[in-house]
């Protein structure tokens, strides 16, 4: 399935290099990763890429989410008028686009109704959803999130990934040695035989770090009995926080702090000192 996705993406790009239109990548690989997800989420696509534009829920996302950070930081300011003008101005367009998104609401309904012969997301939930399993109300919450957390996150990780091996032409031109060494032909490319190619996972792993897709800080809540956190006594009920740079920036020969702050790409230093092993970037 995701296999037929990725074709098409690349069918797409083919002819318009046949016809030498410029080519909006930000845009393709958000096309191809809701076009998989949605798919394997509700059992149908957006069909972005056969059509080759963004479906309105995609662009209601994008419209919340940009509206969103806008408010959020209009309202950190603490300043009464701006705040108040935020909500008078930006609540209206905030409450049409969410109608927009109840889209997905409908679509997990009828997903839900067609059982679980179709191997998707969906199908390995109701068929372990017995009586300790999630309620509909759980399911709808939970797909919602997948939506997001398996799309736009992806296509801003390929974004960035190609964004920095074009500002570093050496790290392209050996992970384009490595691809073409190893496929003669592009039907060979599976999920399964990319997972041997140790420069193509550095590249990935590296682009994570200096381009991760998402900047915001996760928090997480320690548990009623409080917990031991790096040699410190932490009580129950905290929720903590970190900065994300302390997780791109790794103290290990100040290779990963020096690369995060100069915006270095070490793909290949990463590989030859472990360091990609750690995943400093990872939940």
């Amino acid at each position: 399935m995701i296999q037929e996705y990725v074709s098409l993406l690349i069918s797409n790009m083919r002819e318009d290099a046949k016809e030498g239109r410029e080519v909006d990548m930000v845009q393709n690989f958000n096309l191809a990763t809701f076009d998989i997800i949605s798919d394997l989420s509700f059992g149908e696509s957006f069909g972005g890429l056969r059509i080759r534009t963004a479906h309105p829920w995609i662009k209601a996302f994008f419209d919340i989410a940009t509206i969103g950070t806008i408010m959020t930081q209009l309202v950190l300011l603490k300043i009464p008028i701006i705040s108040i003008l935020a909500g008078v101005l930006v609540l209206p367009m905030l409450r049409k686009r969410l109608g927009i998104m109840s889209y997905t609401k409908d679509k997990i309904e009828k997903r839900i109704d067609q059982g679980t012969d179709r191997p998707d997301f969906m199908s390995y939930v109701l068929r372990h959803n017995d009586e300790k399993g999630m309620s509909r109300e759980e399911i709808q919450a939970t797909f919602n999130v997948l939506m997001i957390a398996g799309s736009e996150t992806t296509a801003t990780l390929l974004a960035g990934c190609t964004y920095l091996l074009q500002k570093h032409p050496r790290v392209r031109q050996k992970l384009h040695a490595e691809i073409r060494d190893t496929f003669l032909d592009d039907k060979k490319i599976t999920m399964l035989s990319v997972s041997h190619l140790t420069y193509l996972d550095a590249v990935i792993g590296e682009s994570l770090r200096l381009y991760p897709p998402v900047p915001i800080t996760l928090s997480r809540m320690t548990p009623p009995e409080g917990a031991a956190i790096c040699g410190h006594w932490v009580p129950g009920n905290v929720c903590l926080l970190q900065m994300r740079l302390s997780y791109f920036a790794d103290s290990h020969p100040g290779i990963c702090w020096y690369s995060t702050i100069r915006g270095v790409y070490l793909p290949t230093q990463l590989r030859r000192t472990g360091l990609v092993r750690a995943r400093a970037y990872a939940p």
